[in-house]
């Protein structure tokens, strides 16, 4: 059969046994509060800032330069079986208020889980204007595990059990503050392919493009690799389930 007949009846079969929606808690905007994050190490003065963030509010605190790397740590809305954020992006936006350093030689977001603490450097540190940061959570572009690079066994490893998630703050040697807005940890609605809050069509059709491009993010069920009916009815399952 023609490949794209293949691709439309299955868009035609979707929007028939896809029934409801609900909405994505998968994204940490600040706009109404601290949404449970805190932070760890020597930073002082956490708080909620509602207005200048990218738009809206954000978190933020200060560093005493106790010589600690102090970091924002994800609540427990981000903790737990997260198997589902595999193949999707981990992202968010970075503004160090006041002095700007430049220190790059830390992780950036640490993840530890079954343990394992998976790790990721961008190499650049943010500046006096909101910087967005975007790593996909996948093998192959650069999460290490110690001193050696994750395997897919081992990504989704962590990700099954997620005890702590946290971003560095700190980006200079010496007393520092920083603010974080628009954190998002894709997959936490596996439904909402998009990313935009809303189970709808236009996520059955995110999810075709992707399935039919083979991307790790519509691999949903074992065998993982395979790209199957399996897969199709994993989608349908946690659509209608809703978020």
């Amino acid at each position: 059969m023609n490949h794209s007949i293949c691709i439309g009846t299955m868009t035609l079969a979707l929007s028939c046994m896809i029934a409801s929606a609900g909405s994505n808690g998968a994204i940490g905007s600040f706009d109404l509060g601290s949404e449970g994050w805190s932070t760890d190490k020597d930073a002082r003065n956490f708080r909620w800032e509602p207005a200048g963030g990218n738009p809206g509010g954000f978190i933020a605190a200060d560093d005493i330069g106790s010589g600690e790397y102090w970091r924002f740590a994800a609540p427990s809305d981000y903790l737990g079986d997260r198997s589902s954020s595999y193949g999707y992006a981990l992202s968010y936006e970075l503004k160090q208020l006041g002095t700007v350093g430049s220190v790059t030689n830390q992780n950036d977001i640490e993840i530890v889980g079954n343990g394992m603490t998976l790790s990721y450097q961008f190499g650049v540190a943010p500046s006096g204007d909101w910087t967005a940061f975007s790593v996909d959570l996948v093998a192959g572009v650069g999460w290490m595990v110690g001193n050696e690079s994750a395997t897919e066994a081992q990504i989704r490893s962590v990700l099954g059990d997620v005890t702590s998630l946290s971003i560095r703050g700190e980006y200079r040697v010496g007393a520092d503050s920083c603010g974080l807005d628009n954190f998002v940890l894709g997959g936490l609605c596996t439904a909402d392919f998009n990313n935009d809050g809303a189970l709808d069509f236009f996520d059955v059709s995110a999810f075709i493009d992707a399935y039919s491009n083979g991307d790790p993010s519509a691999d949903l069920s074992a065998p993982y690799g395979e790209f199957n009916f399996f897969d199709i009815s994993a989608f349908i399952a946690v659509f209608n389930a809703g978020c």
